[in-house]
């Protein structure tokens, strides 16, 4: 649990970021690197910087490397929850206030504070 909490520390200031600037400086991230249990996700990462090109439109670096981080820090179902949980926040949030984009780490923040917490 207390992971947990510092991780929370940690993403604040990211969220906030995010949210003002829409940009997550690099680093920002350093502290979660601490955190990572190794797992297979390092194939995951190669397919992201294959098909980046064609998703760079549509998510920004600071999610994919907080997704990253995620799925080396947590199990795969967890991250799947957390993910799912903040999209559809962001997802309603964006139909509630009719906008094309939005910026996604405060929706990561809420998520992980109703989902990993």
């Amino acid at each position: 649990m207390i992971i947990k909490l510092l991780i929370l520390f940690f993403l604040l200031p990211m969220a906030f970021q995010d949210y003002r600037q829409g940009l997550v400086a690099d680093y920002l991230y350093l502290p979660l690197l601490f955190f990572i249990k190794l797992n297979f996700t390092i194939i995951f990462f190669i397919l992201v910087i294959i098909f980046y090109h064609k998703i760079e439109d549509y998510i920004g670096g600071a999610d994919i490397k907080l997704i990253f981080l995620f799925l080396l820090i947590f199990p795969l179902f967890d991250v799947v929850t957390w993910l799912l949980v903040s999209s559809l926040l962001a997802l309603s949030y964006a139909l509630v206030k009719k906008q094309q984009t939005i910026r996604m780490f405060p929706f990561f923040l809420i998520s992980y504070i109703g989902v990993l917490l």
